[in-house]
C-alpha cells in the first residue's frame, strides 16, 4: 500500500491492487481515478452489480480506515468525502446499508443516521438479517459518536 498525504492520494495510489480500481481503470482508461469518479461510476449508476458495489465498498472501507479511529484532519477529510459517496450509494442501493453501517460503527462517527433509519423502516425486506442487525446496532450506538458536519 502506498500512503501519501491526502488529498494527493488517489484511490488508485492507495489501493492499486484492488479489484474495483482495476475495473475502474479498465472502464475509463484512467489510472488515477479518485473517490468522486468511483462514486459516479458505481454509486450514481443504477446498473452496478452487487459484486462491483461490494468491491468498491471494501476499497472505500480500507481507504477510510487508514489510521484507525484517530481524528487527524486528513483522515477526517477523506472520510467526509467517502461519506458523501455513501449517501449517494444509499440513495440508489439501499440494500448496501449494512456495509455502510459497519464502516460508520468501525470509524465511530455519526453520519447518515436519518437515511439509514429510513431504509430500515421503509425497506426492511431488502436487508438481509445480518445487514438489518448491523444497521440496528449502528443506529443504537450513533448518538455516542461524534457527528460529522455536513453529513446527516
Amino acid at each position: 500500500m502506498i500512503c501519501v498525504p491526502y488529498p494527493k492520494t488517489t484511490f488508485a495510489d492507495v489501493l492499486n491492487e484492488s479489484e474495483s480500481v482495476i475495473l475502474a481503470r479498465e472502464r475509463t482508461g484512467k489510472p488515477d481515478i479518485g473517490v468522486e469518479e468511483i462514486e459516479k461510476m458505481y454509486f450514481s449508476n443504477r446498473d452496478s452489480t452487487q459484486d462491483e458495489l461490494e468491491e468498491v465498498l471494501k476499497s472505500f472501507s480500507v481507504l477510510g480506515s487508514e489510521g484507525g479511529i484517530r481524528f487527524k484532519p486528513e483522515i477526517v477529510d477523506r472520510r467526509h468525502r467517502i461519506l458523501k459517496s455513501y449517501a449517494t450509494l444509499l440513495d440508489n442501493y439501499p440494500r448496501m446499508a449494512g456495509l455502510v453501517a459497519k464502516d460508520l460503527t468501525n470509524w465511530k462517527i455519526r453520519a447518515l443516521v436519518p437515511q439509514l433509519a429510513k431504509i430500515k423502516k421503509d425497506d426492511e425486506p431488502v436487508l438481509d438479517p445480518s445487514a438489518l442487525f448491523t444497521v440496528d446496532y449502528y443506529l443504537s450506538m450513533a448518538s455516542k459518536f461524534p457527528a460529522i458536519k455536513g453529513i446527516h
